[in-house]
This record gives structure tokens, C-alpha cells and sequence, in this order.
């Protein structure tokens, strides 16, 4: 129950976020217009560090909800309910590889969504292109909630500065990662936990 009234508060907090959120602008912008977007890509960050980490708010998935809703607000009334409802009516069989059906395909209890963010640049993405942040969610498809959550940060090996374009983009600051662990280690610290 506590997580249901955790995830109702933060979901009035996002339509409020998004309800704030500046109406997207065809042509090129004005100064105003570019101050207000710096100002509430700052509001989105304060939205995403209010939340505990694995609570699946990064930077880029709110800018993406938002951007949905201003692209068509009529077919979206609420994010959260939009997505359980696409679950329940989108059954998908298992399919084989040459396209039939089997009929005793296992039921499948759990989905677990997976969210990368990694390094980047203005232009070509650097090589090779390094995770920062890996967050996952475990959906139990009978119930349609969100059973666990898991969120991490690392550093990168090869480019361990971000790019302020990165930055940005991901909403990760360079402290954010300083002082984490690389992936490789990350990962054997997980498996073995």
C-alpha cells in the first residue's frame, strides 16, 4: 500500500511538471523562449533527484513523456494510466521463428524494462559508447504493478568525462558518476548480491 501512495504522489508530481512544461516552439526561439526551456530542464532535474533512485523517473523518460503529451495531449490523459492500459489490450503471442503460434507457450509472469543512458556527444557518439546508467523495472503482468525497482550509476572507462552536451542531454552530472564503480565491476558486484 505504501508503494501505491508513493506512486500516486509522484504521479501527480509529473502532471504537474508536465502541466508546467513550455509548449514546443516551431521555428527558432526566442531568448524568453530559451530561458524558460533552461528553466524547467532544471525543474525536470530537481523532479528526477526528488525521487528515489530505481523509482524509474530518469531526465530523458519525463522529457519524453512530456513531449508525447504536447505532441497529442487528447490520446494521453494520464501517462501511468495510458501505459497500463496499452499492457492490458496489447497481448502479444509467443511467436516462433518461423511465425506460428505454439499452443503451449509458458505464460509469462514478470517483464522486467530495462533504461540505458549513456555517453554522448554533439555530433558522432564517441567510440565506444560507455552505459553511465542502467535502471530496471519488474512488472508482474498479472497484477500490472511494479513489483521492484533497480537503479545504478558507473563511471565510464574510456571517457570518464561527460560531455556538457551528455550532460544535457541525460540529465547526469559529472558527480553523479565520479567515485562510482565501472560497469564490470558493477555488474559482478550485482550478481553477486
Amino acid at each position: 500500500m505504501k508503494n501505491e501512495a508513493m506512486v500516486h504522489i509522484a504521479n501527480e508530481d509529473l502532471e504537474l511538471l508536465i502541466q508546467s512544461a513550455p509548449k514546443a516552439v516551431n521555428g527558432a526561439p526566442t531568448s524568453e523562449q530559451i530561458k524558460q526551456r533552461k528553466e524547467f530542464k532544471e525543474q525536470v532535474k530537481t523532479f528526477v533527484a526528488s525521487h528515489p533512485p530505481g523509482s524509474g523517473f530518469s531526465y530523458n523518460s519525463v522529457m519524453k513523456i512530456i513531449k508525447t503529451r504536447q505532441e497529442s495531449p487528447q490520446k494521453v490523459s494520464s501517462t501511468v494510466e495510458a501505459s497500463k492500459s496499452k499492457k492490458r489490450t496489447q497481448k502479444r503471442a509467443v511467436r516462433r521463428s518461423d511465425g506460428t503460434t505454439p499452443t503451449n507457450a509458458a505464460p509469462v509472469d514478470y517483464i522486467c524494462v530495462l533504461n540505458f543512458e549513456a555517453t554522448s556527444n554533439d555530433g558522432p557518439p564517441p567510440r565506444p559508447q560507455e552505459i553511465i546508467e542502467f535502471s530496471s523495472l519488474l512488472i508482474n503482468v498479472k497484477t500490472r504493478e511494479i513489483d521492484d525497482t533497480f537503479h545504478h550509476y558507473v563511471k565510464p572507462d574510456v571517457h570518464p568525462e561527460l560531455s556538457p552536451f551528455c550532460t544535457d542531454l541525460t540529465g547526469t552530472a559529472q558527480d553523479t558518476i565520479d567515485g562510482r564503480i565501472p560497469l564490470e565491476k558493477a555488474l559482478v558486484c550485482i550478481g553477486s548480491g
